[in-house]
């Protein structure tokens, strides 16, 4: 039987899942990286900034969930470069700043629909042609959910330590 996922905007009721979602990102993205925080001290002021974010600049926080249990969520607004280098077309566009998808309930597809409720959340907008997003580079298992639902690789970061 396939699970029943709907999305729809974040609400209050969905805060304490929501911030353990955020605590459990950023545990995996701190297995990767050394510059990641410890999720408990982040979990709540990552929503609150989230949410903060997202009220400024046309934002969305939708949340997944399988009858009343939220097993993912995105985060994403509208964001704006002032590159001289680069088209309109890139630099004024939709960011998901955030995405999970609860343990138990990857490789169903919640992040596929997470991502396509983002896309139709941009689509209001007929300024963004373009959506973007960051990922470390060794979280092999989110580049992977991202390339699946059409993501690219268009610029990497790259990082030297001097200290």
């Amino acid at each position: 039987m396939k699970d029943d996922i709907s999305i729809s905007p974040y609400a209050p009721e969905d805060r304490q899942a929501v911030i353990a979602g955020n605590i459990d990102l950023q545990e995996t993205e701190r297995a990767v990286s050394e510059f990641c925080l410890p999720g408990e001290e982040i979990g709540e002021k990552c929503l609150d900034h989230m949410l903060k974010l997202n009220a400024e600049n046309s934002g969305a926080l939708l949340v997944a969930k399988i009858g009343d249990k939220v097993v993912g969520f995105i985060a994403c607004r509208i964001e704006h470069d002032d590159s001289i280098t680069t088209t309109e077309d890139i630099n004024v566009f939709g960011y998901i700043s955030d995405a999970w998808t609860h343990p138990e309930y990857r490789k169903r597809g919640i992040f596929k629909k997470l991502s396509d409720a983002a896309e139709g959340h941009f689509k209001q907008f007929p300024e963004i042609k373009v959506i973007k997003l960051n990922v470390l580079a060794k979280n092999e298992a989110a580049i992977a959910a991202y390339e699946k639902s059409g993501y690219e690789t268009q610029e990497l970061t790259l990082f030297k330590k001097l200290r």
